[in-house]
């Protein structure tokens, strides 16, 4: 019996991939909040990290940049990593194109997921974006949800195929 098993690969490279996304994602919530001036702590959740300003909760613009601006910075990786998905998919060393593979997958779905269907069960960075613009919270969870099928057809289309992952129901008769 070995050890590794080849598919293995896979649930590390995932893995990697997902602990890669909440430190970008939970970064760039820091990162926009001192440029703003507000500081963030913390509070780990079984579902998630609850962020906490420490100083006055800014309003309006500020408070969307705060909220939005993981969100657009993930999203981007992932497009970055999708125009570059034949690269990834050739690459010699095989974890590597993995984790390129379920990179690409991540940072293209899991915040338009989060800030669509998300938003309905704990709020989060959608009501953040909302209550910053000034607009209603469904338009901002409806627009992540376009984001999120749109991104679904791009993965299914163009990277399934790029990776040799077969969908039967994808296939032209």
């Amino acid at each position: 019996m070995r050890f590794w098993r080849p598919e293995s690969i896979h649930y590390v490279a995932l893995l990697v991939v997902i602990i890669l996304f909440l430190v970008i994602h939970e970064g760039t919530h820091v990162i926009a909040a001192k440029l703003v001036g507000t500081p963030l702590t913390y509070k780990l959740h079984m579902y998630g990290v609850e962020k906490r300003f420490t100083t006055p909760i800014y309003k309006g613009v500020k408070l969307a940049f705060i909220y939005g601006v993981s969100s657009i910075v993930t999203i981007l990786l992932g497009y970055i990593g999708f125009v570059q998905r034949g690269r990834l998919a050739k690459l010699r060393n095989g974890f590597i194109g993995v984790c390129g593979f379920w990179f690409i997958i991540c940072f293209m779905i899991l915040d338009p997921l989060n800030l669509s269907v998300g938003g309905l069960i704990y709020g989060g960075d959608a009501l953040g974006i909302a209550i910053g613009l000034g607009i209603n919270r469904h338009l901002v969870e409806a627009t992540y949800f376009t984001i999120f099928i749109i991104n679904m057809m791009l993965i299914m289309r163009k990277l399934l195929p790029t990776y040799k992952v077969g969908v039967k129901h994808l296939r032209k008769a």
